[in-house]
C-alpha cells in the first residue's frame, strides 16, 4: 500500500486523491494515519461489492459479492496489487512460535 506519510509519494495522483477526500469528509482526520488510508481502501473496496449486487443488498446478496471479487484494485495499492478473496490460513500459537495450517487442513499439526 502506498505510505501516505512518506514523501516520496506527496505527488502521487491516488494519494493527492486521498488527502482531498479527508478534507472534504473528515478535516480533523490526521493526514499521517496509516490506518485512515487502509480504511480509504476497504471502502473503495466495499463499493466494489456493493455495485455487483446492483439492486439486492441483501446480506446474502453482499456475501456473496464480496465472496466472488476478483482482481479488484485500489489507486492507494501499489500497481500490480489486486483483491481477490479466497479462504482464509488458520493460524495458532504453538510452542512460542506461529504456525500457520493451509485452509484444507484436516488433522493438528505439532512440532
Amino acid at each position: 500500500m502506498k505510505d501516505p506519510v512518506d514523501a516520496a509519494w506527496d505527488s502521487d495522483p491516488a494519494v493527492v486523491k486521498w488527502r482531498a477526500f479527508l478534507d472534504k469528509y473528515d478535516p480533523s482526520a490526521a493526514k499521517n494515519d496509516g490506518y485512515a488510508a487502509i480504511a480509504y481502501v476497504v471502502s473503495q473496496i466495499m463499493v466494489q461489492v456493493l455495485q455487483q449486487c446492483g439492486d439486492d443488498v441483501s446480506s446474502a446478496s453482499i456475501m456473496k459479492q464480496a465472496a466472488n471479487l476478483r482482481d479488484v484494485e485500489s489507486d492507494m495499492l501499489l500497481a500490480g496489487v489486486k483483491v481477490t478473496p479466497r479462504r482464509p490460513t488458520i493460524i495458532r500459537s504453538s510452542s512460542c512460535s506461529w504456525c500457520a495450517f493451509p485452509a484444507n487442513a484436516t488433522r493438528r499439526w505439532d512440532r
